[in-house]
């Protein structure tokens, strides 16, 4: 570059050397979004890493008592944690972006880069890109795990607590069965029919301690049904040891309760 200045302006070999130098500098400038972007994605880093250390001690505080009564293996522990990330992502990306923005942009300021990067002619615009473009990733990154990944992670450790609380683990093999739904209750508005299940294995398909109500158009309670365990099998409910409770209109306990072995 120099060197054809030189020939077209007919310039000294000094001012040749002046205008290499020059665009030498302004080829430097011109990365300054990365520059910035790098100045920006180191104290983003640590941030997440800080609050997820923050959101893991708080929660460890608050199980550790319920890990030493279970002797939950160390492994498993480490894996709860993984699997709680996810689900806390969303509360700490914000934050972590709230504060790297300030302190890059505090840096800059302090060490006169931002006042550099105006005079050598970079506009406003260039500077708010890489926070913009940092901001909107973030946005789809949080989306993509809030929507695809965290509701798994969340449930996991949902069961995980719940069973290293009441002993659901097995002991020998160190398994977790994080198929068992615990106290889950439903209303059938279409068919008038309210549950509660004390288990459920979404995998087997298999209930536990089940509670069914069928109510009348009114909505009083017309039948109340309570079985020991229920199978899906052949399209339908299959309950075992059922106890039925039949009620007048104004859902009073009517007659004796009848018990049966199996109930379709």
């Amino acid at each position: 570059v120099g060197s054809e200045m030189c020939i077209r302006d007919r310039c000294t070999p000094a001012q040749g050397r002046q205008g290499l130098s020059r665009a030498r500098e302004l080829r430097r400038l011109k990365p300054g979004t990365a520059y910035f972007l790098r100045g920006l994605l180191a104290p983003l880093v640590i941030c997440i890493a800080a609050f997820v250390m923050l959101f893991i001690i708080k929660d460890l505080f608050d199980h550790l008592d319920d890990f030493v009564k279970a002797s939950t293996p160390f492994q498993n522990i480490a894996r709860y944690y993984l699997f709680l990330i996810p689900s806390i992502f969303y509360l700490i990306v914000p934050l972590a972006l709230l504060l790297a923005v300030l302190y890059c942009l505090s840096s800059m300021t302090k060490n006169n880069e931002l006042t550099a990067m105006r005079a050598s002619g970079m506009s406003l615009y260039r500077l708010l890109v890489p926070i913009i473009a940092t901001g909107l990733i973030f946005v789809a990154l949080v989306y993509v795990i809030n929507e695809k990944i965290a509701p798994h992670c969340a449930y996991w450790c949902d069961q995980f607590i719940h069973q290293e609380k009441h002993g659901n683990r097995d002991k020998e093999k160190g398994e977790i069965n994080v198929h068992l739904i615990h106290t889950l209750p439903l209303k059938n508005d279409v068919d008038r029919r309210i549950w509660g299940v004390g288990e459920f294995n979404s995998l087997t398909y298999k209930m536990k301690n089940v509670l069914l109500i069928q109510e009348r158009e009114d909505g009083s309670f017309e039948t109340e049904y309570n079985a020991e365990t229920a199978d899906w099998l052949d399209g339908k409910w299959w309950f075992h040891n059922v106890t039925i409770q039949e009620y007048d209109d104004y859902s009073n306990p009517r007659g004796a309760v009848e018990q049966v072995t199996h109930l379709e």
